[in-house]
């Protein structure tokens, strides 16, 4: 009966640890509503480099699996959007697999429990599926950290390429493609993982220049002030939401509109060159959903 029970213990504990083992698998793609990563794509063809963004923009519920719809879109470098797609992916906790989903129904992606040398029929590739390899479990250095990491290869592309790889708490760092005068490679720029800021997720003309979420909306004074010709601005959004920052003449007159986009909790900073206008008296004004401030700067020439 001793020996029984031993082995009974025994096996909980095993599974408790498999479980474990299982369920910390997600980390690897961390999936939440409003997770968005930028990334430096690095593309010498058409169109060229430039950044590619993915955010969760919602979840849905269909076949008792929770689906997470991710906006892909492909910037070109002075910011202008080239591609905007929707995708569906979920994750199982127990098996590590990752799924896409479209209307024909869903299909296997990656599977994160792989190690060195397993391989799986993935769907995401340059054809209807392929075979890919993990290759590597190395870790990898991302804004400062060096988690563990897991990467895959196409293994049966003709005269193409495939790889992906995904870092615990971070999600996909690194990926590319190639094909016959084709090659482009994306490099993590930046990230908000469940309210947490890393690295730069802004697009172009805008610098964030904190990974701490402030705790109020503030817009600071401009510095230089007075200044010639470029001054720069500074700004503290508390919530993700629609922002803009908007330059008017002492008339009231608008005159130069520097930011007028979606931005995440973050501390930012922007120029604003007043090359083209006369000396005088100036004003700049932050609007949000539930902050709006304005402040007073001078042009001297």
């Amino acid at each position: 009966m001793k020996f029984l029970t031993k082995t009974i213990l025994l096996f909980i504990l095993i599974q408790s640890a498999l479980y474990a083992q299982d369920t910390s698998i997600i980390k690897y793609f961390p999936l939440n509503d409003g997770n968005k990563w930028v990334y430096d794509r690095i593309l010498y063809s058409y169109p060229g480099s430039g950044k590619d963004v993915s955010v969760i923009e919602s979840t849905y519920v269909t076949g008792n699996h929770s689906y997470f719809v991710f906006r892909n879109t492909m910037y070109l470098w002075d910011g202008t959007i080239y591609t905007s797609t929707v995708s569906s992916l979920r994750i199982d906790s127990l098996s590590g697999n990752i799924y896409s989903r479209d209307n024909t129904g869903e299909c296997l992606a990656d599977s994160l429990k792989s190690q060195v040398g397993d391989t799986a029929f993935s769907c995401v590739a340059w054809g209807p599926t392929a075979w890919f390899r993990c290759s590597d479990t190395n870790t990898y250095s991302v804004f400062g950290q060096n988690p563990k990491s897991k990467n895959f290869v196409m293994l049966n592309g003709f005269e193409s390429s495939m790889t992906r790889r995904y870092a615990k708490n971070f999600g996909i760092v690194y990926k590319s493609e190639g094909a016959v005068m084709y090659n482009q490679s994306d490099y993590l720029k930046g990230c908000y993982i469940s309210g947490v800021l890393y690295g730069d997720t802004t697009i172009v003309g805008i610098n964030s220049n904190s990974s701490e979420v402030p705790g109020i909306f503030s817009l600071f004074q401009n510095y230089p002030n007075p200044f010639n010709p470029v001054t720069q601005i500074e700004f503290f959004i508390l919530k993700a939401g629609f922002v803009k920052l908007i330059v008017y003449d002492a008339g009231g007159r608008k005159i130069s509109t520097l930011i007028n986009k979606f931005l995440y909790p973050c501390n930012y900073d922007v120029k604003w060159d007043g090359k083209n206008y006369a000396s005088g008296l100036y004003f700049y004004k932050l609007i949000t959903d539930e902050f709006v401030e304005t402040k007073k700067m001078v042009l001297v020439k």
